[in-house]
């Protein structure tokens, strides 16, 4: 519950409390789903090494267990963790591999078309990521999954908007806004508001930008999201320079890489790119 109203401090101290349970009982079946569990809590939190390490431990569990569906979720989990760090290849193994597993509980199956959707979306491929991420989405609505639809409603507006089509982004990101506010979805909703103030920013709305784009930061350091606060730091930085606020877009540009920096994440040379010049950057 405090995992999916991105209180991940707090679901991160149920679930080392747990994990110390199963633990002492010698319950590997327990100790893997809650290493399971707390992997994607920590990768929210931007502990990315962390987060792969509770994962590998997960996993190794699960095929010493011969258990076969939490592999294939934590396999999935790896890959969506990969992908992230901009580790295509890698996370495309591992989508396979859970893939050939077993079939798939449906909700698993969602998360997993969803999963390798993003990483068409980020290998350029947007309009195959739509056709997938709307293969997850119906799914999601069938089983009555809610969260999930949020997800994918915002990942369907980021293709769009990549693709040049913002009128549909923002359709988009305007219904997974209101579900995830009805969810108290923190996560959802700090990324729908960012995607939302990029959209008005791309059309030269700077007030509104900037609005939506404070309030997703704002957001993003509530629940201790650093990605997001860095995607949101760099919409922020764009509205000040198209503003000619130089000086704050390069304060939101410096403390936005730093925090790319720290996470490992490939948006971090794209930035630097920007903050320094490409004569600068190859050297930074």
């Amino acid at each position: 519950m405090h995992w999916h109203r991105s209180e991940y401090d707090v679901a991160t101290g149920y679930f080392e409390q747990a994990l110390a349970i199963h633990r002492e009982r010698g319950d590997d079946r327990g100790e893997a789903e809650v290493l399971n569990n707390l992997g994607i809590v920590l990768w929210h939190l931007g502990r990315y090494d962390a987060s792969a390490g509770s994962l590998r431990a997960a996993l190794a569990l699960y095929e010493d267990a011969g258990e076969r569906r939490g592999r294939q979720v934590t396999l999935s989990n790896i890959g969506f963790l990969e992908a992230g760090l901009g580790h295509y290849d890698t996370a495309l193994d591992h989508y396979r591999r859970a893939d050939d597993a077993i079939e798939m509980r449906r909700q698993d199956r969602a998360i997993w078309i969803n999963n390798v959707a993003t990483v068409y979306r980020k290998l350029g491929r947007a309009g195959r990521a739509i056709e997938e991420y709307r293969k997850a989405l119906s799914i999601y609505r069938e089983i009555g999954d809610r969260r999930g639809e949020c997800d994918s409603l915002n990942h369907i507006g980021a293709c769009f908007a990549e693709l040049g089509r913002d009128g549909e982004a923002l359709i988009h990101h305007q219904k997974a806004l209101n579900l995830s506010r009805d969810l108290l979805e923190r996560f959802e909703e700090a990324a729908a508001l960012r995607s939302i103030g990029e959209v008005h920013l791309r059309a030269g709305r700077h007030r509104v930008a900037a609005e939506q784009l404070e309030a997703s930061l704002g957001l993003a350091r509530a629940i201790g999201d650093a990605y997001q606060e860095a995607r949101a730091l760099d919409g922020l930085a764009e509205v000040a320079a198209q503003t000619r606020d130089e000086a704050r877009a390069r304060s939101h540009r410096r403390r936005a890489l730093e925090l790319y920096d720290a996470l490992g994440v490939p948006e971090a040379d794209a930035l630097r790119a920007r903050l320094l010049g490409p004569s600068d950057a190859s050297g930074a």
